[in-house]
C-alpha cells in the first residue's frame, strides 16, 4: 500500500511552489489529490513516483 503524503511532503520532492501544483492539477498534468476533509489534501507516494518519472 503506498503511502500518503501531505502537500508539504509533495514540496519536499517536486520543488515548485503550491501554486504551481494545483496549476498542474486544473491541467490534468498533476495528479488530483484525495480529499478527506476541506482542508486536508493527500496524494499517494505512488502517483507522485509516477509523475516524476514520466515529467522528468
Amino acid at each position: 500500500m503506498a503511502k500518503m503524503l501531505r502537500l508539504k511532503q509533495v514540496l519536499e520532492i517536486i520543488p515548485v511552489k503550491k501554486s504551481t501544483i494545483y496549476k498542474w492539477i486544473q491541467e490534468g498534468k498533476f495528479p488530483e489529490p484525495l480529499r478527506p476533509s476541506s482542508r486536508c489534501s493527500l496524494w499517494s507516494s505512488d502517483s507522485v513516483e509516477q509523475f516524476m518519472n514520466n515529467a522528468f
